[in-house]
Parts: structure tokens; sequence; C-alpha cells
């Protein structure tokens, strides 16, 4: 016999048993059904709940009202919907604080909290891309304003950098790296001046006499062209050429009177500002055998 056959005389002489087993499986299905049922019914509630929320933008109301329905039935759309209502919350608030921060006059937080805003929360999204560019005029605007104090309270560290800044909105671009060229030029000037005037006033003073390297270095920063950083870096080892000269005479001055603590103190500046000097290596060999 067949395992076919076999199969057919199986099932006809238990056609009963399979019937019941039909039947109880039918009856556990049910069962398991109409004990979630009353979980359906209330999840869809807290569902339309929220749909209420939301029209309401009542977006914590609606949020509360979707986790609720999600500890009845997880699931994941409702667990979609969670993440998206979270990011929404959170859009909103940035939206909020940027029209306080406008109403403030606080244009830059104003500027932050608007392009904060998600892109998802779409008609919040569309004001605050209209704002935006507004918003960036007045930015910028008080940016140029407060570096012409800076300037003029000699506040020089702060002026390219809050120039700087102003680039990062995307408006008056070259307006702004004009005047970026502008004031690196005129500090520039100001420091090439000012280390010119500290290596001649402070070349005697212990605590000073490094001062000009200081706005050397600044020089150089503030330098555009390969032509004024060269003309920098010149400066810088003529400068110290001309000091360790002086206190080469110096040296010798004060050893002759017997003064060597004196004379100990400009060796050390020369070795300061040059650590390999020949000379003051051969004054030191003739000092020595005196």
């Amino acid at each position: 016999m067949s395992r076919l056959k076999r199969l057919n005389h199986w099932v006809i002489n238990n056609r009963s048993r399979i019937w019941i087993l039909i039947i109880i499986a039918v009856l556990m299905v049910g069962c398991i059904f109409v004990s979630k049922l009353p979980r359906y019914v209330d999840m869809y509630k807290y569902i339309l709940n929220a749909e209420v929320s939301l029209d309401n933008d009542d977006l914590k109301g609606a949020l509360l009202s979707f986790e609720k329905a999600y500890e009845l039935v997880p699931t994941e759309l409702l667990e979609q919907e969670i993440e998206r209502l979270n990011q929404l919350i959170k859009s909103k608030s940035n939206f909020l604080r940027g029209e306080q921060a406008e109403e403030s006059q606080n244009y830059e937080s104003a500027y932050y909290y608007y392009n904060e805003v998600d892109s998802i929360d779409e008609e919040r999204y569309y004001r605050a891309q209209e704002k935006l560019p507004q918003i960036a005029e007045k930015v910028v605007e008080s940016i140029y304003e407060q570096v012409e104090k800076y300037y003029e309270e000699h506040l020089y560290l702060l002026v390219i950098g809050r120039l700087e800044s102003a680039l990062n909105y995307n408006i008056r671009v070259d307006e702004t790296l004009e005047k970026i060229d502008q004031y690196k030029d005129l500090l520039y000037k100001y420091y090439i001046d000012k280390a010119q005037s500290e290596a001649l006033t402070y070349f005697d003073d212990p605590l000073f006499y490094q001062l000009f390297i200081t706005s050397i270095d600044n020089a150089l920063k503030y330098a555009i062209t390969d032509e004024q950083k060269e003309y920098v870096l010149q400066l810088k080892d003529e400068l110290i050429k001309t000091n360790i000269e002086r206190y080469l005479i110096l040296v010798q001055e004060s050893h002759k009177i017997g003064d060597e603590i004196v004379a100990k103190k400009y060796i050390e500046q020369i070795l300061s500002l040059d650590a390999t000097n020949k000379d003051v290596f051969r004054l030191l060999e003739e000092i020595s055998l005196d």
C-alpha cells in the first residue's frame, strides 16, 4: 500500500478526531482574540486621542497618548510615531525659543534656534526658513558695529575672529571678506610699529625685553601677502640682532667695571633671544681669560 493510500485510510478512520482538533484550534484562536480585543479597543481610543491632540498642536498630549497605546500593543508603527513626535516637540521648542530671542532682539540666538527647526515640522520649518535671511542680516550688521567698537577700544585680538563669525550666516560675504582684509592690514601695520617701538623701549628691561617678539608674532598672524610675511620675519631677525649687539656692548661695559651680576643678566638675555649666538660665547671666553 502506498503512503498516499495509507494517509487516506487514516483520515477516513480518524475523521471525527480531526474535526475535534480543528474545533479546538479555532476555539483557542478565538479565545486569544477575545482576550486581546479590549486592549486593541483601548489602543485605538488612545490613537484617536493622539490625533485630536495633533490637530490642536498639543504635541506632548499626542505623545502621551501614543505611549499609552504602545504600552497596550507595542508595534513598530507606534514606535516610529513616538520617535517622530519627540523630534517634533524638540523642533517646536526651538522655534518658540527663536521667537522669544527675536522679540528680545537677541538675533544670534534667534538665528541659532530657527536654524535648528526640523524639516519634518513642515509649517514651522518653512516659517523659520523665511525668517533666517532677515535675522542673518541683522546679526551681520550687529557684528560690523561690534567690530568698530572693538577696534576703537583697542581690543584688536577680537576684531578678526568676530568678523570671521559673520561668514557663518552666508550673507554679505564679499563685504565681510573685504572688511577682514582691511582690518588685517590695519592690525599688521599696528603690530609692526608696536614691535619696533617695544624693541627700543624695553631692550634694557629684564621683564619686558622680549615683548616685541609677541608683537612680531601678531603682525605675522595678520600678514596677508607673502611679501608681508617675509618682511615680518626679516624685521624679527633685525630687531633681535640689534638688541643682541646692544647687550654685547653692555656685557663688556659691565665686565670692565667689575659688575658681573649685570653682565650675567645681559648674557642671559642674549641667550634667550639666540641660544647659539657665537659672539656671546666668544665674549665669555675673553672674560674668563681676564
